[in-house]
């Protein structure tokens, strides 16, 4: 027990470095949990927003033959519901040479009409009926092409007018 003390007593002679020593462990000890702590709770608060968002999602299966039919299918849903393309159909940007997987979500939870930065929905107009029209997000826009004054882009080989450009100002959400 005494070299223990004489230990102590030679490490500690000067009560400056004492003092020293203790405030800086203390200072380092509330600095590390301290941050741990906020850390813990962001991490928390962004779990409970996932899990919030994705708990009540639904899964569709949509099985179409012919493409028309599928954007028929989506622009009478819109009725019911928003519906987003979004990761399992498969479609191709003849234009750019590229393919985008996509699925497509139901969500009724939200406003109607969409933001549109120009333009209107498919649909929307009595004399769109037998056309090929399609509204799209700013960001798919800037893969369209001009031909006789009018922009398309080509999906699954297959050519659609664009009437319309989806797009907020304050988010990205509807931009694609």
């Amino acid at each position: 027990m005494g070299k223990i003390k004489a230990l102590l007593r030679s490490v500690f002679r000067y009560r400056l470095i004492s003092a020293f020593f203790i405030i800086s462990q203390l200072v380092m000890f509330y600095a590390v949990f301290g941050v741990l702590s906020i850390y813990n709770k962001a991490y928390a608060k962004e779990t409970d927003r996932l899990q919030s968002m994705y708990k009540n999602r639904i899964q569709l299966d949509v099985t179409v033959g012919n493409s028309q039919d599928m954007f028929n299918y989506i622009s009478n849903g819109v009725e019911d519901g928003n519906m987003i393309l979004g990761g399992k159909l498969s479609l191709s940007y003849a234009q750019i040479s590229a393919n985008t997987k996509c699925e497509v979500i139901l969500k009724s939870n939200e406003e109607l009409p969409y933001k549109m930065v120009s333009g209107r929905l498919p649909g929307s107009e009595p004399g769109d009926s037998g056309k090929r029209l399609i509204a799209v997000g700013r960001y798919k826009y800037k893969d369209a092409y001009e031909m006789d004054g009018k922009k398309y882009v080509t999906l699954e080989n297959e050519e659609y007018e664009i009437c319309g450009v989806i797009g907020s100002s304050t988010s990205d959400y509807y931009d694609y």
